[in-house]
């Protein structure tokens, strides 16, 4: 099994939407999953559809929820 180790990114690649966030390099790991760290305001709500790739997301602090599929 390979390791892989990545390095935060220093700037951050996107901001919309009331979130803003840092991708990862992931292209030698995966063709469809991307890494970003994402950070948002206290009580901000969007909606985000994406069909061409999968999302992994690890909550670091704060509260909410996610609606996938109609299913909370």
């Amino acid at each position: 099994m390979k390791t892989y180790v990545l390095k935060k990114p220093s700037d951050y690649s996107f901001e919309k939407v009331g979130i803003k966030g840092k991708k990862f390099s992931v292209a030698e790991i995966t063709s469809r999953t991307g890494i970003c760290v994402i950070e948002t305001e206290k009580g901000h709500e969007t909606t985000i559809i994406e069909h061409k790739c999968d999302f992994i997301y690890y909550i670091l602090e704060g509260s909410g929820y996610f609606e996938i599929d109609g299913q909370k």
